[in-house]
């Protein structure tokens, strides 16, 4: 579910040509990539945004918004429906796999971190789906610094 479109802000952080992104809408470009990576899969775009009324029953809701009021509601959501909820998210420093809300700030128009690139995001996009097929119970918040000051526990 996404109503958004893709804009020249968008495509320091995205992994895909220039030429095939802008104006695109975004869940429907989600599906284009997805299935160039794994075409047995059967993904379902939705271009317009994630309520009560439109919400279909499903394990997990995946929420990668960056408005707290937003997530807010899609929690409540997920467990208005008996979903399990996590926020997927990076905000420039910040990164997210967690069970409720972001934790790195209020926000109420967008990420409010600029200086982002490709690599942090692809690798919370990985994490996400790692937590979904192999560590359900699994959250992580922490910053960039905080990745490269972690400690390897044996």
């Amino acid at each position: 579910f996404d109503h958004d479109t893709i804009e020249d802000h968008n495509l320091n952080r995205l992994d895909i040509p220039f030429d095939i992104a802008l104006g695109k809408n975004k869940a429907d470009l989600v599906k284009i990539v997805i299935n160039e990576l794994r075409p047995e899969c059967t993904i379902y775009a939705f271009p317009w945004k994630y309520q009560e009324h439109n919400a279909e029953q499903s394990d997990w809701l995946i929420d990668c918004t960056d408005i707290t009021t937003v997530q807010e509601e899609n929690q409540r959501i997920a467990g208005m429906m008996n979903m399990k909820y996590f926020k997927a998210g990076y905000d420039g420093e910040n990164f997210s796999i967690h069970n409720r809300v972001a934790e790195w700030g209020e926000s109420t128009d967008g990420y409010t971190i600029v200086p982002s690139w490709v690599v942090p995001a692809t690798i919370v996009a990985a994490m996400a789906v790692a937590k979904v097929l192999k560590y359900p119970n699994a959250e992580m918040v922490t910053s960039i610094k905080g990745v490269f000051d972690a400690k390897r526990i044996v």
